[in-house]
């Protein structure tokens, strides 16, 4: 080979390499974090008399969920929760007269996913499941992370009627004192495509990090019904 047709080789490799070395360095690693319904539900409340306490309403809660799927009533108290047939657990609360109502809370550290409602001191029946489609996926270009969430396919009988608003909720913070997310965060919310509605949230961890800043992120869905007992309804999920 001439040192001609070498030397054109040589360059050609190099060029090669170049290519993939900067390839490389703008991969995206794509991660799937979430993928359709929700894996907490469906539940059913069941209300009534408590049996010889005149004063003090039964709540009975029957839910599907991840084996790890806490209940609290009020966020502090923690109900026991009982197997029963089919795979669902069953708990039970009690709330007495005057209480105007109390907070419901089921959550899954596993699958990132926590259930807030609120109760009132109404004897019935009610059922909560969520219908929206909702997709999380996680990805990194170099040091900037996007969180892109999709919900799409929502029937318009999502518990028993209502209304619904979703979006991020964010918070940063720097030791105690609160910062502005703007400094950190680029959001693009309610984009219409034809996959649903989509958010994005892009931020770069090693700022976060070595600005020793803490931030909490989630996505929420919340539900406004039109039922006494269970007046309304988030759905969140952890993103952070």
């Amino acid at each position: 080979m001439s040192a001609t047709a070498m030397r054109i080789l040589q360059l050609r490799l190099s060029i090669c390499v170049v290519i993939l070395f900067c390839d490389r360095g703008k991969t995206s690693n794509t991660t799937t974090l979430r993928s359709r319904k929700p894996t907490i539900g469906p539940i059913f409340l069941t209300v009534s008399q408590s049996p010889n306490q005149p004063n003090v309403l039964q709540v009975l809660i029957r839910f599907a969920g991840p084996p790890d799927t806490l209940v609290l009533a009020d966020f502090y108290k923690d109900l026991n929760k009982v197997q029963v047939s089919g795979g669902d657990f069953v708990s039970v609360v009690d709330l007495e007269e005057g209480n105007d109502f109390f907070i419901l809370s089921l959550s899954s550290e596993a699958t990132s996913e926590r259930l807030l409602f609120n109760v009132r001191p109404v004897i019935g029946y009610y059922k909560i499941y969520q219908n929206c489609n909702i997709d999380v996926t996680s990805s990194d270009v170099e040091e900037i992370t996007t969180y892109t969430i999709v919900i799409s396919e929502c029937s318009g009988e999502e518990t028993e009627g209502g209304l619904e608003e979703w979006g991020l909720w964010h918070e940063l913070f720097k030791g105690t004192k609160q910062i502005p997310s703007a400094d950190y965060l680029t959001i693009e919310e309610n984009q219409q495509s034809t996959l649903g509605n989509v958010t994005t949230v892009s931020f770069n961890k090693s700022s976060l990090m070595n600005n020793n800043v803490d931030m909490t992120l989630y996505f929420y869905l919340l539900i406004y019904t039109q039922n006494t007992l269970v007046p309304r309804i988030y759905w969140n999920y952890l993103l952070d």
